[in-house]
């Protein structure tokens, strides 16, 4: 299950409101940046994934479940866009 917060107004520190959570597996912070763009409309805050994807190269790494008590680990040789692609179907 996937879960999604709106923050109604854009904290005047973003960086400080994501320090709340940084320290969380897989955390990151897409910050818009260009505040006054009129393409900066959104800042992305995630952690604590269901699912990661970590591929070198050919090599994929698949870890499923995460939010589960018995999360499930898979390897695999594939392009790691072709197995994203086959993920979504």
């Amino acid at each position: 299950m996937s879960l999604c917060y709106r923050i109604e107004e854009t904290p005047t520190d973003l960086t400080g409101f994501f320090a709340s959570f940084a320290a969380e597996p897989f955390a990151m912070l897409l910050d818009s940046a260009a505040s006054g763009h009129p393409n900066s409309r959104f800042d992305i805050l995630v952690a604590q994934p269901l699912s990661t994807l970590t591929a070198r190269g050919q090599r994929c790494q698949l870890m499923t479940g995460l939010d589960t008590a018995t999360p499930s680990h898979s390897e695999q040789d594939i392009d790691p866009f072709l197995l994203t692609k086959q993920l979504q179907q």
